[in-house]
């Protein structure tokens, strides 16, 4: 008994070891925890359709699918399979048990990894909105609300390698026609940053539905939810920055695109960054990683000390003054400037087809995470830091190998005694032996 335990001790921890490869638990919506209490009533066609279950959530990935569209034909391909291979009352079973499997995977992995590749430019607005579409589905056919699936897990790690935006070639002045500049349009060389650019305005910092974006046309207010804004920060930047990019080159002008970068990416960092791990999909905040990427690649933005340029244009007050900002004055002034624009706003919505085959097989990707840059005159507090928390890893790890080379002793040790005074049946320790090598096997 005691060779048993022991052996049973083991193969459980090697189980313990292997949990990050296994087949995530995505909980159910058609078994609710009290039925599994009453298991012993069930009946045969409610054992066949658990059993099933359990065997259809083996179609669940192991790892993030990086490829939004790839892991689209996994789910279609898996309800087409089910058309094709049942009918009737056995077809609208099997479909439960799918939508059960993919609605609870969707609501605690999959949307969130949508969401971060949709902010990075990696799911276009069209294959994001048919993972929605077919989430929705999935609760209508099991008339669920999500309550006993997981919950939503927040992606703490990129998981996509973010490009920069295209570089737009036709860089011209009548890009600053486009939008509405505080001077009224009228450029002067003594112009300083503060008093020429109009920052985008949302309706809320904690709760935001709407975006103001200050072009110079008839349509400048936008719900964030809603298909007309797709992209609207990357227009706003693009065009501002263009705009930016003339002025500087007036002399004396104190108007510069480094400074533009500074300021909209102390806006972002305030406004939209925050809310990427909200539960809510923000269709105006599209590429916005983007943004962020080809703002640092310009210009190295951690490695400038922009309040010091700023304070040397005479434009200190500014920056101290965004910084006070509260969330009501910033949704007064959403307000104030809401009734000068024109609010009238009709969306359409877009017609998806649900069922887009693409035909390519489901991959595997590797998490890949951004390496930011760090502050320029810094290298020698850094490195020392960087030093010393080595130092620190390589004595935690040293400690821990000294550790588990005390707990095999121990172990051996035990066991010597074991076998001295309790001699073990030989046969019965093969077969236990046996058995392990060959679970571990079907594992694999």
């Amino acid at each position: 008994i005691i060779y048993k335990l022991l052996l049973l001790y083991i193969i459980t921890s090697s189980v313990g070891c292997e949990e990050e490869n296994e087949i995530p638990s995505v909980k159910s919506a058609l078994f609710h925890p009290e039925d599994i209490l009453s298991f012993d009533s069930w009946s045969q066609d409610k054992i066949d359709r658990y059993q099933l279950r359990l065997a259809y959530e083996q179609l669940l990935p192991v790892k993030i699918q990086k490829d939004t569209k790839k892991f689209m034909k996994l789910v279609e391909d898996c309800f087409a399979g089910a058309k094709k291979s049942f009918e009737g009352e056995s077809l609208f079973e099997v479909e439960q048990i799918l939508a059960d499997i993919f609605g609870g995977y969707f609501q605690e992995i999959y949307l969130p990894v949508l969401h971060e590749a949709f902010y990075s430019g990696q799911a276009d607005l069209k294959t994001t909105n048919q993972f929605y579409e077919y989430y929705k589905d999935f609760k209508t056919i099991l008339d669920t609300r999500g309550k006993f699936w997981p919950a939503r897990k927040i992606v703490k790690k990129p998981i996509y390698k973010v490009k920069p935006l295209p570089k737009n070639k036709n860089t011209t002045l009548s890009s600053c026609s486009k939008i509405n500049l505080k001077n009224e349009g009228i450029l002067r060389e003594k112009d300083t940053f503060t008093n020429v650019i109009l920052l985008p305005s949302l309706d809320s910092m904690k709760n935001p539905t709407s975006i103001l974006v200050p072009f110079n046309n008839d349509k400048n207010f936008y719900s964030l939810t809603e298909a007309d804004s797709y992209n609207i920060l990357v227009t706003y930047y693009n065009t501002v920055y263009d705009c930016v990019s003339e002025l500087s080159k007036i002399e004396n002008n104190k108007i510069l695109p480094s400074m533009f970068n500074h300021v909209f990416y102390s806006w972002l960092k305030k406004n939209v960054l925050p809310h990427l791990k909200d539960k809510m999909l923000y269709v105006g905040f599209s590429n916005v990683k983007r943004i962020e990427e080809t703002i640092k690649q310009r210009q190295s933005i951690l490695e400038i000390d922009f309040d010091a340029v700023l304070a040397e244009n005479g434009e200190l007050n500014f920056m101290e003054e965004e910084r006070k900002d509260t969330t009501y004055d910033n949704e007064m002034s959403f307000h104030k400037i809401k009734k000068i624009m024109d609010t009238s706003s009709a969306t359409k919505k877009i017609n998806i087809n649900k069922r887009n085959y693409i035909k390519e097989a489901v991959t595997s990707a590797i998490v890949i995470a951004i390496d930011m840059k760090t502050k320029e005159g810094d290298t020698t507090t850094e490195t020392s830091e960087t030093m010393e928390e080595n130092i620190d890893e390589y004595c935690t790890t040293f400690v821990h190998l000294v550790l588990y080379i005390m707990v095999i002793l121990l172990f051996l040790i035990i066991m010597a005694f074991l076998i001295r005074f309790f001699p073990p049946n030989l046969e019965e320790l093969v077969y236990l032996v046996v058995i392990y090598v060959k679970s571990r096997n079907k594992k694999k």
